[in-house]
């Protein structure tokens, strides 16, 4: 997120772009300034050298947004634009300004919603950047909303708020993604073949973020056969967070899953609301045997909160408490299965003697 500025810094700011004729960068946070205004929004789109723009899009109607440019006899707007991180009210705002870009070749784009969307709309926008956007260069790709503001309460039974593969499926073509992050308080539906077809598509993935920032208030679709799936055919994972039922398809060790290799760079593994299960330790092992260097595992704000939830769904303990537990059965196996090359830290002797997963060694430093 781009730090916010005072107003007399936003104003500067604004000035030398004014005086900047070759200008190739506006990254200026305005969120407690106001949103852009029209001029100052055309003559940023008018810029042939602009590769990185904060904008900041306070029009009401997407047929503004294509008016703005046509009435400036703009037909190519930002057309050197790699890195664009656009603030509006509504999503449907940010479909029309990628369509007014033609041909573009974004490389990473923000898009942050100040207003719940619809299913529709984000099918809608998908569907345009996979119009528009050149195939290869697409690398990464966020949807983020940070509060409810004006939507009141969050109930996502609503199926006009499913986001499941279907809408993500034009997404699939951009062969390059990174980075993949959705936190917008949405109905997600993934299950075990459409986590395995994400991994064929984007085997480059680093960070995979599914309704990380909001809880998933459905009984979850994957298991650990889909999560599988994915850890391996991502070698470059990184930060996975995904919802899944935890109790399903547990393995106990490689000898099940022969013509798997284990993903050597999965440091965070965030499961928040998924469906655990009773024991940590097999939860662990099965963790362990597709990515042992797993640094830290999270599952706050575990809930079933389906219409259809019986007592037998209940958590079976504390997340938090789980998490620990399993951190700490990682730490062991480990030490176990590594050797000297984990033990003979001294910062891994302090883990294994006291339990104590915040003292990895470095050479198992998620910041390395």
């Amino acid at each position: 997120m781009y730090p916010q500025y005072p107003s007399h810094i936003v104003a500067a700011a604004s000035n030398f772009a004014y005086d900047s004729p070759e200008l190739e960068g506006y990254q200026v946070n305005t969120t407690c300034h106001g949103a852009f205004e029209p001029a100052f929004l055309v003559y940023l789109a008018a810029k042939p050298r602009l590769r990185k723009a904060f904008v900041h899009l306070g029009l009401d109607d997407a047929e503004d947004v294509t008016a703005c440019f046509i009435s400036a006899h703009i037909y190519h707007p930002f057309q050197s634009l790699q890195h664009l991180w656009l603030k509006v009210t509504r999503l449907n705002l940010c479909t029309a300004l990628i369509e007014s870009m033609s041909d573009c070749r974004l490389f990473s784009v923000t898009f942050e919603v100040e207003k719940r969307p619809l299913a529709k709309d984000v099918s809608h926008l998908f569907d345009v950047l996979h119009k528009r956007c050149d195939r290869h260069t697409l690398h990464v790709l966020r949807l983020i909303q940070f509060s409810l503001g004006e939507d009141g309460q969050f109930n996502a039974y609503y199926p006009d708020y499913l986001v499941d593969m279907a809408v993500l499926q034009p997404l699939l073509d951009f062969s390059n993604m990174r980075a993949f992050s959705f936190g917008i308080p949405m109905l997600g539906w993934l299950g075990d073949d459409d986590l395995r077809v994400i991994g064929d598509a984007w085997p480059g993935l680093v960070t995979f973020d599914f309704l990380k920032s909001w809880t998933s208030p459905h009984i979850n679709a994957a298991t650990w056969k889909g999560v599988i799936a994915l850890v391996s055919r991502t070698p470059l994972l990184a930060d996975l967070t995904v919802h899944f039922d935890a109790r399903r398809n547990l393995i106990t060790g490689p000898e099940e899953i022969p013509d798997v290799r284990p993903n050597q760079e999965l440091c965070f593994f965030d499961m928040s609301n998924s469906i655990l299960p009773s024991d940590p330790a097999p939860f662990a092992l099965t963790l362990f045997t597709i990515a042992p260097r797993v640094a830290r595992v999270n599952g706050f704000g575990w809930s079933c909160r389906c219409p259809c939830a019986c007592e037998e769904d209940a958590p079976p303990m504390d997340p938090y408490a789980f998490c620990e537990q399993v951190d700490k059965i990682m730490c062991r196996l480990r030490a176990q299965h590594f050797g000297d090359e984990y033990t003979l830290d001294r910062f891994g002797r302090i883990e294994i003697m006291d339990d104590a997963v915040e003292c990895q060694p470095s050479e198992w430093n998620p910041w390395r």
